[in-house]
């Protein structure tokens, strides 16, 4: 029984520059790669597209959400739109001081366990 390459080993070919690249084996025959049973896919028409003359309205956009009035095509004697004021920023906050001294007593308990000088006990009291 032939065994096909998985989608992993493929990404691993893909990736890894040491190993040869797999291909990808084509398909023999009528074997298509549809699943079983399922028929073939029907054919669909793309319906006809007509186009409204200017200035009339089929009922859906225009009069959900009005005329679309872009910037420097404003009517004469409009009211100018209104203006949105961004949020006031906030200062940040206080650094977050007890985590960061965590990690660096837990960087320095690290390096006193690693060899050539292991010191047990500093690391201990430091974790």
């Amino acid at each position: 029984m032939k065994t096909e390459p998985s989608l992993l080993d493929y990404l691993k070919s893909v990736i890894d520059p040491r190993r040869p690249r797999l291909r990808i084996p084509e398909l023999e025959g009528d074997e298509s790669p549809v699943l079983p049973g399922a028929g073939p896919i029907p054919a669909v028409e793309a319906p006809e597209v007509t186009s409204l003359p200017p200035g009339t309205s089929d009922g859906s956009f225009d009069e959900f959400m009005g005329p679309v009035v872009l910037p420097g095509n404003e009517p004469r004697g409009a009211a100018p739109p209104a203006t949105v004021k961004a949020p006031e920023t906030q200062p940040p906050g206080p650094a977050p001081w007890r985590t960061l001294a965590m990690l660096v007593l837990a960087l320095a308990a690290q390096l006193s366990l690693e060899p050539p000088d292991r010191s047990l006990s500093l690391g201990i009291v430091l974790y």
